[in-house]
């Protein structure tokens, strides 16, 4: 499955574009170089460039998947307690709402320490309702990222979002990473709390449904259906999902 390693591939690519950044910002111009006399090769020469490439891959071991082979999904959701350290949870704006109005809910994290690239897995019952553009009300295509947040939208590291929903069974699966980790780093300006994303919801029934993170077969290792990555290219784990309460 080629799709199922995309998220991964975008880590350590962000990996490796750093490296060669720091690589080129540490050579210089080749113009104000003067030529240096020949050295002769010794069994003392330095392996440091070596070894930093054989680390450059992340620590997680699992593959992020983004493409969509889903799981059944119950409307019956008990919300979870939001604890004080690090959590990713989805806020409502409401969740009692007359057919035809629209629920705003937003995708935050708060607490994770340097985050720079994460994934999640939505499931709602499409027959209710209906995922659209917060603003506009359009209905949210298969291939569309949801309305951005206040974090991971700095363009000075790059960003690289994938979407790949399944709109008509109820899912949203979608992630973003930062591109130039190295320079997100070095600036030191790390994104730990804010909100990623904005989805909205049409209210098409007035009946009770939940929309909640779902694990499922092709997120192996998630954690209720999230993937939360630092500026190291590392998985998280030290963090609570929350879910949200029920809808009417």
């Amino acid at each position: 499955m080629i799709k199922s390693n995309i998220l991964k591939l975008c880590i350590i690519f962000a990996l490796l574009f750093s490296l060669l950044c720091g690589c080129w910002s540490d050579t210089g111009s080749n113009d104000n170089m003067k030529p240096s006399p020949s050295v002769e090769p010794t069994n003392n020469t330095d392996s440091t460039p070596i070894q930093e490439l054989q680390t450059i891959e992340p620590k997680n071991t699992e593959n992020p998947i983004i493409s969509a082979t889903h799981t059944s999904f119950s409307p019956v959701n008990t919300p979870s307690e939001v604890k004080a350290d690090g959590n990713i949870q989805l806020v409502m704006d409401k969740n009692t709402a007359a057919k035809g109005e629209i629920i705003k809910v937003e995708l935050t994290v708060k607490n994770i320490p340097n985050l720079a690239a994460y994934q999640v897995n939505i499931k709602y019952d499409p027959s209710v309702l209906q995922a659209v553009n917060p603003d506009t009300g359009m209905p949210l295509a298969n291939d569309e990222s949801p309305k951005d947040g206040d974090i991971l939208v700095n363009s000075s590291y790059g960003l690289i979002p994938i979407n790949n929903h399944s709109i008509e069974e109820g899912i949203l699966n979608f992630s973003k990473s930062y591109i130039n980790y190295n320079k997100y780093k070095s600036d030191g300006k790390s994104e730990h709390s804010g909100v990623l994303a904005i989805i909205g919801f049409k209210v098409l029934e007035e009946k009770s449904t939940a929309i909640a993170f779902e694990d499922a077969d092709f997120m192996s290792g998630a954690i209720s259906g999230t993937f939360l990555f630092d500026w190291d290219g590392n998985k998280l784990t030290n963090y609570t999902v929350a879910q949200p309460s029920q809808i009417n």
